[in-house]
C-alpha cells in the first residue's frame, strides 16, 4: 500500500509574495492563499467559507512565483504538507503547517 502526501489547491493569493535568498543561496518565496467553498449553515442558508493556507516555494519556482503572482492573483498549485515545530521565548511548543509547492499554474488572464 502506498501512502501519499499530496495537496492540490485552486485559489487566490492573499498577500504580495515575500521573496528571500538565504545565506547559502536558496531562493524562497512565501505567500498565503485563500480557497473558498459554499456550504449550508445550521439554519440551511448557503454561506461562503474561506480557508487560508501558507505556501512556500523554492529555487526556480520561487523566482517564477515572485515574478508572476501578486495579491489577488488566481492560481492552482500542487504540493505537499510540511509541519514544523518550534519553541517560543516562553518555551511553549508551537506547530505550523505549510504547503511546499512543487508546481504552480498561473490562472489570471494575460495582461
Amino acid at each position: 500500500m502506498s501512502i501519499s502526501n499530496n495537496v492540490q489547491l485552486i485559489g487566490n493569493v492573499g498577500n504580495d509574495i515575500d521573496f528571500k535568498t538565504t545565506e547559502n543561496g536558496l531562493r524562497v518565496a512565501t505567500f498565503s492563499m485563500a480557497t473558498h467553498e459554499r456550504r449550508k449553515d445550521e439554519n440551511g442558508r448557503r454561506i461562503n467559507v474561506t480557508e487560508w493556507h501558507n505556501i512556500v516555494c523554492y529555487d526556480s519556482l520561487a523566482e517564477l512565483v515572485q515574478k508572476y503572482l501578486k495579491k489577488g492573483s488566481k492560481c492552482s498549485l500542487v504540493g505537499r504538507l510540511r509541519t514544523t515545530k518550534y519553541d517560543d521565548k516562553q518555551n511553549v511548543t508551537h506547530y505550523t503547517t505549510r504547503i511546499v509547492a512543487e508546481d504552480v499554474l498561473f490562472l489570471d488572464n494575460k495582461q
